[in-house]
């Protein structure tokens, strides 16, 4: 066994995730050397303790990971590690990348020039044609379209790159050779023989599930220079993939709509609490370029620097002549959102144990956060932690 089958192996037991994994690695020098510890050796690992730590080694006495590499192969499927060289660099850099990447297609695909498209399953016309609009004309401009092969806008947004004869990467929240939803077994071939690819985390007999599909969320955004949010309703699982790109520092842009639609509800208010409006494809590559994500058009010269340099004397009479700037006006909030900066005070706080100090229904809870963070009034930091800015309001 090598340090790479370590990580295969580690990543089919249940309840290690690349935290638990990066903790051990810290105190016995390598993944191999877990498979020779013992339980008093493995509970010392930071969150393991004595109970998880002899779950853990009575899986990783059954997992067969020959086999694992083996089906790989037969199926051409290919096994990255996160310490592989081909592992993305953008996606390693998120708070919890996936241990192993399970990758039929091109691998190549994966450290492309992306965005994200996301949306409800049960998307109106309007939404179709814009996420077929969108994602057709960022494949005409070489941006490889990233999303999770769901019914309704990931699907449309995948035909219509390929239908662009673009690049688009398949995010599933179940394993490869358990295709969720099986209407779009096709589709996956299509984009895997289109030069992309259809990618998961999770080892071969893994179904989707409650927990899986979301949990793949973060890799959508992780993989995306920035996530576009065609339509989605207020509980959308499409606005948890938003709240996962901006935890990444990654922009969020969402497609306004129609102010009747409970399917815009979730985009509109996007747009109102920060995400950037966009119209047309130009847009999204002007966001990206804002945000040094991506480079698609030629560098833009900053005119006003060059002037400076040239007349030093007539450009700073100018910058005395400004009129000064008016004072930002404070944010607006909801009942809920000022009662969750409230119930945070100056503590750090977990998301559940907000939920629990103030009986807010979890599902009001997630669209009010990205609020509060789009506003500048909270911090998340990893382990989905929460901090309130000292901001007067």
């Amino acid at each position: 066994m090598t340090e790479r089958d370590a990580y295969i192996a580690l990543n089919m037991v249940k309840g290690v995730g690349v935290v638990t994994l990066r903790n051990a690695v810290k105190i016995f020098g390598s993944a191999l050397k877990v498979f020779n510890c013992n339980t008093e050796e493995l509970a010392q690992v930071r969150g393991v303790g004595t109970t998880r730590a002899e779950m853990i080694l009575e899986d990783l006495r059954r997992v067969d990971w020959k086999k694992e590499k083996e089906l790989a192969e037969s199926r051409s499927i290919k096994l990255i590690t996160i310490i592989d060289e081909e592992y993305p660099e953008l996606l390693k850099k998120i708070s919890y990348p996936p241990i192993v990447l399970y990758v039929r297609g091109n691998v190549e695909a994966l450290k492309a020039a992306a965005v994200g498209i996301v949306g409800t399953r049960n998307p109106s016309l309007y939404g179709r044609a814009m996420a077929k609009k969108f994602a057709y004309g960022l494949a005409q401009r070489g941006v490889c379209v990233i999303s999770g092969l769901a019914m309704g806008i990931d699907t449309e947004a995948h035909m219509a790159t390929l239908l662009g004869k673009g690049q688009t990467v398949a995010v599933v929240g179940c394993a490869l050779d358990c295709l969720y939803p099986k209407e779009n077994k096709e589709l996956a071939q299509n984009i895997i023989n289109s030069g992309g690819a259809v990618i998961s985390e999770y080892p071969f007999g893994v179904f989707g599930n409650r927990q899986t599909f979301p949990m793949r969320n973060r890799i959508i955004s992780g993989l995306s220079h920035g996530v576009l949010v065609v339509e989605a309703a207020i509980n959308s699982g499409s606005l948890i993939t938003a709240e996962r790109a901006m935890e990444q520092n990654r922009p969020v842009m969402a497609i306004p709509g129609r102010l009747d639609s409970e399917l815009s509800v979730g985009t509109n208010r996007l747009i109102s609490e920060g995400a950037r409006l966009v119209e047309t494809v130009d847009d999204i590559i002007e966001e990206m370029n804002n945000m040094n994500a991506l480079a698609l058009e030629y560098p833009t010269i900053n005119l006003a620097d060059e002037y400076k340099k040239e007349n030093p004397n007539l450009f700073n009479e100018f910058e005395k002549q400004k009129t000064p700037k008016k004072e930002k006006p404070k944010p607006k909030l909801d009942e809920i959102e000022q009662k969750l900066l409230e119930a945070l005070g100056s503590e750090e706080m977990t998301v559940d144990a907000l939920i629990a100090i103030t009986n807010i229904p979890p599902v009001q809870i997630g669209g009010r956060l990205i609020s509060l963070e789009m506003k500048g009034l909270i911090n998340r930091y990893p382990g989905n932690v929460l901090k309130a800015k000292q901001i007067a309001i």
